[in-house]
């Protein structure tokens, strides 16, 4: 490993910088040459690090293994720990570095396009969510929407990418369709997931679709995601006021107070609750 250090840093010293000097190169062109002496410094570097920690590996096992045959029966079999990046080729790893990188320079924009990229020509779970977060945080809408979706491809029933695809399509004006994601995302929970075992934001989601369904007055559909909800979350408070709302505006008194009060005994000072019973 020393000696690929050595060489990188003679190519580096004694041939690239006497070469940019004299052609003048632009700065685009400069900061590709760079990421790509870095990206190979890294393969280097990966690859001298992989065989000595193999050998490293295999000596202490063996070791470990005559040490413990003493003692008790010896382990038949142990998994070495597998390297994160051994999965990605190396053109996913070069476009993935450069993203990183981008990021730390402030390149955004070309961060966002090399996670975007690599968000569909690969199914790791993580570079999507990556991908979607700096389009958030980008305010991307387009790209947040799309990578949205192939996040709750890969999973289905995390309540995550249901909630960015809401907020999207909410603020362009387009709740029937961000209330039909939601649904989705029901049927999802109540495949796998039990009333004892909750799911983080899964109540939010809930409220949520209610709340769409409520203000297009589609009673039906705002009192089964309401009922299904409580179910599944019965101490959720916003979720219960949210019910009591839909029996005023139905005029079923008897069962709005009923939900009133029994929001009062979870939170004696719930202010919404409060006001409501005068």
């Amino acid at each position: 490993m020393v000696k690929y250090k050595h060489t990188i840093a003679y190519s580096i010293k004694h041939i690239l910088l006497p070469w940019i000097k004299r052609r003048q190169l632009s700065f685009n062109l400069w900061l590709n040459l760079w990421l790509n002496c870095i990206f190979i410094s890294v393969v280097l570097c990966l690859t001298a690090c992989t065989s000595t920690w193999q050998s490293t590996w295999e000596s202490t096992q063996q070791a470990t293994t005559h040490a413990t045959s003493q003692k008790k029966p010896a382990v038949t079999h142990v998994d070495p720990p597998s390297h994160p990046l051994e999965s990605f080729s190396t053109a996913t790893l070069y476009d993935l570095l450069l993203a990183e990188l981008a990021l730390k320079r402030g390149y955004y924009s070309l961060a966002m396009d090399q996670y975007y990229q690599q968000a569909y020509q690969t199914e790791n779970i993580n570079i999507v969510i990556a991908a979607t977060h700096l389009a958030q945080y980008l305010n991307d809408s387009t790209k947040t929407l799309a990578l949205a979706k192939r996040w709750a491809q890969l999973a289905p029933s995390d309540p995550e990418p249901y909630y960015a695809m809401t907020r999207v399509l909410i603020e362009t004006q387009q709740p029937v369709a961000a209330a039909n994601h939601l649904a989705q995302w029901r049927q999802h929970h109540a495949q796998q997931h039990h009333a004892q075992h909750p799911v983080p934001m899964g109540a939010d989601l809930y409220l949520l679709e209610t709340t769409i369904w409520r203000q297009q007055q589609q009673w039906e559909k705002a009192y089964q995601v309401a009922n299904e909800g409580l179910h599944h979350y019965p101490e959720h408070g916003k979720l219960r006021y949210s019910r009591a709302l839909l029996y005023e505006q139905q005029g079923d008194t008897q069962r709005m107070m009923a939900d009133l009060t029994a929001l009062l005994a979870q939170e004696p000072n719930n202010v919404l609750a409060l006001n409501a019973l005068g």
